[in-house]
């Protein structure tokens, strides 16, 4: 079936340096063009669209006001912002309904790729209703007592980046979404920032305390106790994921850049469940019991319930929110690393790693990994890799903390 891509944009000029770049991608793509949202907005009463790509300026509705209305009323289409415009009142506006921001003048190259990859990853989920829920999500459900800490710092007006970092750093919502806005052009800033405490001091202290004051950027959880602990432990289980991550890759000798991908790809590979068990707690609890009792690894009872697993979930929503390729791949796979035909040592597989011997090496009195995780030997069989299992573990027993996991 062809997917069908909607680009708006008020300047005829643009629409049509749009259409001579992309007149390639005419057998794969059904491409519609509006002049304005009001356009847009009746293309949709007709019929379905994959991905809009719209301008932000413009008279009348304007880019963000579109799209706002193109996530309540449609959630499974993919939101991105094609603007030469980056001024920090009109970007705040954007950060919530956007899931990306292109800069103008954007090569073909770029938004071809782009626009490619958020459909690739939509063939994860085999749940419409999991392409809904993910697309739909603007913000994730932090921790209350860190989102509380967080107000309380900022507030106090002695705040500084490496203070701000601290606090990001030990919850998992809010390092996924600080750095979605490093990752895709928002602010303007390097892409593939690769931690949130760099996408912390990269945004700086007034713009954290913009998005948090005003645009209401982050959610405090509002669950039951046993949801608001699942949470909490999962946010720790994260950090501890990627923390050792890190340890390993450098023992594996990568580059800087790749050890700071492996430490970023561990904390995020668990999204997938924050949004799984925040959203539909019932339905994860079946899950989890199904697990249990059938003595399978948590992502396989996931598949049954929900159609996807939370891996394929992380994948689709950092995908979406422009998160480098190493960090996408390494969710998507991050339990079946053989899957992704990754023959080299990196991010996913520090992360696969790491997970296994962070439950071999947690405190079995704590209840951590009550369903035990299994490590995929062949694949590091074939990367020469097996022998270094042991040094793995001691770096999983000695590095940091053994927080309670879950």
């Amino acid at each position: 079936m062809t997917d069908t891509i909607l680009f708006v944009d008020d300047h005829p000029n643009i629409l049509a340096a749009l259409k001579r770049m992309l007149h390639g991608m005419r057998s794969e793509w059904e491409m519609l063009f509006c002049a304005c949202a009001a356009d847009a907005l009746k293309v949709f009463e007709k019929q379905d669209v994959d991905v809009i790509v719209t301008d932000m300026r413009m008279p009348g509705m304007d880019g963000a006001a579109l799209l706002t209305k193109i996530r309540e009323d449609h959630p499974g289409t993919v939101r991105i912002i094609l603007s030469g415009y980056s001024d920090k009142d009109t970007v705040y506006r954007t950060v919530l309904p956007a899931h990306q921001y292109l800069a103008k003048p954007c090569d073909a190259e770029s938004l071809i790729d782009t626009i490619k990859c958020v459909l690739k990853l939509q063939g994860l989920l085999g749940s419409q209703d999991l392409r809904l829920l993910v697309a739909g999500t603007d913000k994730l459900p932090s921790v209350p007592s860190v989102y509380s800490e967080l107000l309380d710092h900022l507030s106090a007006n002695d705040a500084t980046a490496d203070s701000i970092a601290a606090i990001v750093s030990r919850d998992l919502a809010m390092m996924a979404q600080i750095q979605k806005l490093t990752n895709s052009s928002f602010f303007g800033l390097p892409n593939a920032v690769s931690s949130a405490y760099h996408a912390v001091h990269m945004l700086g202290v007034d713009t954290i305390k913009h998005l948090v004051s005003n645009v209401d950027f982050f959610l405090k959880a509002d669950a039951d106790p046993k949801v608001l602990a699942y949470i909490e432990a999962l946010s720790r289980r994260s950090m501890r994921i990627g923390e050792v991550a890190r340890e390993i890759a450098k023992a594996e000798g990568c580059n800087e850049q790749a050890v700071d991908f492996a430490g970023t790809a561990g904390e995020l590979s668990q999204i997938g469940t924050l949004l799984l068990v925040s959203q539909h707690p019932q339905k994860y609890g079946e899950a989890r019991e199904i697990a249990k009792s059938e003595k399978i690894e948590v992502f396989e009872a996931e598949q049954r319930v929900f159609g996807s697993g939370h891996p394929e979930v992380a994948a689709y929503l950092l995908g979406l929110w422009g998160f480098e390729e190493r960090v996408v791949r390494a969710a998507a796979f991050h339990h079946r690393p053989r899957e992704s035909n990754c023959k080299q040592f990196g991010a996913l597989a520090a992360v696969h790693a790491a997970q296994f011997f962070c439950g071999k090496t947690a405190n079995p009195s704590s209840g951590i990994f009550p369903i035990p995780l299994s490590i995929d030997a062949e694949f590091f069989e074939m990367m020469g890799k097996r022998h270094r299992f042991d040094l793995w573990h001691d770096i999983a027993a000695h590095t940091g903390t053994q927080e309670v996991l879950v």
